[in-house]
């Protein structure tokens, strides 16, 4: 066997390990976005007065995070390395469901609802772990490593349900609000989970190709502003 071989199958096998260790930690730590949207509606209703009109803003609260958070995690995980910024992203959700919790006991409408926004942010994280796999994978395992973690995303949408479903009530007579302290061991075992990601040895070819390659973000807001003055004109 060559030296370029034993590489080569070398490379295959940390791609499958790190396929394997996103998609569990996609699984475990992305329940909480399933928690947060099947139950922020409930919860906000919970929390409100006689007027219901708001009981949608805690998941809203949690999408305007996700959209949120997206720049910052993209910039912490190129910073820290995939297991800092993942780790990082775990912390963050473990924050959400602690501040979800706290509100929903002290009947916090707007704390509740800013809970579900950190939550959000730790799920924009959880939005990179594909990228990685992908990243870290020869081009062969790429489309595989993916569909790994996506299938990852299969099993939290079974899980997340599931814990509601168990856990609503776990501390009554404050309603919901064992669900949202459950996010917290998820996040933990998620941190777990990801404190086995090796530093790959593509992780720093793919930043310094990404920082060389990338438009900059001035750029970008500026063709988008020019789009939308084209389109608002041409209508």
């Amino acid at each position: 066997m060559t030296t370029a071989t034993a590489a080569i199958g070398r490379t295959g096998r940390e791609g499958r390990r790190t396929a394997v260790l996103l998609a569990a930690a996609q699984a475990i730590v992305g329940s909480a976005a399933p928690i947060a949207i099947s139950l922020g509606a409930l919860a906000g209703q919970y929390l409100l007065g006689p007027d219901k009109s708001l009981a949608t803003a805690p998941v809203t609260g949690f999408n305007l995070g996700v959209a949120l958070g997206a720049l910052p995690a993209a910039a912490i995980i190129r910073s820290l390395g995939y297991r800092g910024g993942f780790m990082t992203g775990t912390v963050v959700t473990a924050l959400g469901g602690l501040i979800a919790t706290l509100a929903l006991f002290q009947g916090s409408f707007w704390l509740f609802a800013f809970g579900l926004c950190v939550i959000g942010v730790g799920g924009a994280f959880v939005q990179q772990f594909r990228f990685a796999a992908a990243d870290n994978a020869p081009p062969q395992f790429k489309a595989r490593a993916i569909s790994f973690v996506l299938a990852g995303g299969i099993i939290t949408a079974i899980l997340g349900p599931q814990i509601v479903i168990y856990t609503r009530e776990l501390l009554a007579p404050v309603m919901f609000a064992g669900s949202f302290a459950s996010i917290l061991p998820l996040a933990a075992v998620g941190a777990l989970v990801l404190s086995f990601l090796r530093v790959c040895y593509r992780t720093e070819a793919v930043t310094e190709t990404a920082a060389s390659d990338a438009r900059p973000l001035a750029e970008i807001v500026t063709l988008g502003t020019l789009k939308l003055t084209g389109l608002r004109a041409a209508s």
